[in-house]
């Protein structure tokens, strides 16, 4: 059972990975400044040289939030003003021993992740940048 569970990990990975890659290369991502360590968000845009960048958090910024559970769960506000788009992931391990995070909507797989779903929410700490 566990290998038949590794075995449709891989595949959706294969086959709707490099979708959930491309929405993500777009996605705004938190940094820090490093002479004030004012919070600013970035994301890139078509031409790499020249990213967006805004000094207050995007409307359409994931953030993270935690359920009474303690499960940590994304979610932004719809910029149209409908409901906010949340998304919980799970975590699980193939069986090389690396991580994957995987999520459902009504019971059915949505998507799978070789890559922390809620890294570009939280930021990299440690990671500074000269002031804007």
């Amino acid at each position: 059972m566990r290998f038949a569970a590794s075995v449709l990990v891989a595949l959706f990975v294969l086959h709707d990975g490099a979708v959930a890659q491309d929405q993500d290369a777009f996605q705004w991502r938190r940094g820090k400044l490093k002479e004030t360590g004012k919070p600013y968000w970035w994301r890139p845009g078509l031409n790499p040289k020249d990213p967006e960048i805004s000094l207050t958090e995007p409307l359409d910024a994931w953030r993270i939030g935690i359920l009474d559970s303690g499960t940590p769960y994304l979610w932004r506000r719809d910029p149209y003003g409908g409901k906010p788009e949340v998304q919980i992931w799970r975590t699980g391990r193939l069986d090389s021993g690396a991580p994957y995070w995987w999520r459902t909507n009504a019971g059915v797989l949505q998507e799978v992740s070789l890559k922390d779903p809620y890294a570009h929410a939280r930021g990299p700490a440690e990671h500074f940048h000269d002031e804007l």
